[in-house]
C-alpha cells in the first residue's frame, strides 16, 4: 500500500513538471533551404501569447495577446517593418467576462479607437449564440446601433466541446449558411450549405503534429509536413 501511494506521489511529480509548448517555429523548406514563415509563443497554460508572420518584405502582422487570471483580456495587432523597428498598430480587441468567466462581450477597435464590431455571447448546455453588431467598412467612434448590420452565429458542440454545426443568418442574407462538421480519428469533413448557392464537402487530415496540438489543448494550424519544418521550444 505504502509503495502504491509513493508511486501514485511520483506519477503526480511527473506530470505536473512534464515538458509544456513554449514556442512552435514553422520553417518552409524549399530545395533544402529553410526560410522562417511563423512563430507562436504559448504561456504555461497553452494559452497563445503571440504569434508572428515572416516573409513580407514590406511588413509582417503580430497579434499579441494578454491574460488575466487565465482569460484572454485583449488582443493587439500590428504591422512590423523591419528596416525601422517598429509594429504599427492596426486593430485590437478587448474582452468582458461574467460571474462565471464566461466571455459575453468582444469588441475590436481600430487604432484610432474607432469601433470595428461588437459580439455578444450567449452560452447554453450545448450551443453558443453569437450576435455580431458592425458598421461596415467604416468602423464608428460613436456607433449608432440603429444603424448597425447584425450577424448571428448559432453553434452546437458535442459532448468533447467540439464544433458541430454552424448556422450563420442575417437580414442581409436570403437563407442562412450553414456548416456541419464531422469528426474522425484522424481529420474531420466540413459540409457548407447556402454559401453563394453552391454546397460544398471539404475533408481536412490531421498529421501526427496536429494530433499533438489538439491534444496538449495548443492553438496553432500545422501545414503540409512535406513542404514544412517544425521547431519546438520547451518550459
Amino acid at each position: 500500500m505504502k509503495k502504491n501511494i509513493i508511486l501514485l506521489i511520483f506519477l503526480s511529480v511527473l506530470l505536473g513538471c512534464s515538458s509544456k509548448i513554449k514556442s512552435i517555429t514553422e520553417f518552409s523548406n524549399q530545395d533544402g533551404i529553410l526560410s522562417k514563415n511563423r512563430t507562436a509563443e504559448f504561456d504555461r497554460e497553452g494559452n497563445k501569447l503571440l504569434e508572428q508572420n515572416f516573409g513580407n518584405e514590406r511588413a509582417n502582422r503580430i497579434t499579441k495577446s494578454e491574460y488575466e487570471n487565465g482569460l484572454k483580456i485583449l488582443e493587439i495587432d500590428c504591422d512590423y517593418f523591419q528596416k525601422q523597428d517598429t509594429c504599427v498598430l492596426r486593430q485590437f480587441s478587448k474582452f468582458e467576462y461574467d460571474s462565471n468567466n464566461r466571455l459575453i462581450t468582444e469588441t475590436k477597435f481600430e487604432e484610432d479607437s474607432a469601433t470595428r464590431f461588437i459580439r455578444n455571447h450567449l452560452y447554453f448546455k450545448d450551443m453558443k449564440v453569437e450576435k455580431t453588431m458592425t458598421w461596415g467598412m467604416i468602423a464608428s467612434k460613436q456607433p449608432d446601433y440603429n444603424k448597425g448590420r447584425v450577424y448571428v452565429d448559432t453553434i452546437y458542440y458535442d459532448k468533447l466541446r467540439r464544433k458541430i454545426k454552424i448556422i450563420s443568418g442575417s437580414p442581409d442574407f436570403s437563407k442562412p449558411y450553414i456548416e456541419i462538421y464531422k469528426y474522425t480519428k484522424n481529420g474531420y469533413l466540413r459540409e457548407l450549405k447556402g454559401t453563394y448557392n453552391n454546397d460544398t464537402v471539404l475533408s481536412y487530415k490531421y498529421n501526427k503534429l496536429q494530433k499533438k496540438a489538439i491534444k496538449n489543448k495548443i492553438d496553432f494550424d500545422f501545414g503540409d509536413m512535406k513542404k514544412n519544418k517544425y521547431e519546438f521550444e520547451y518550459y
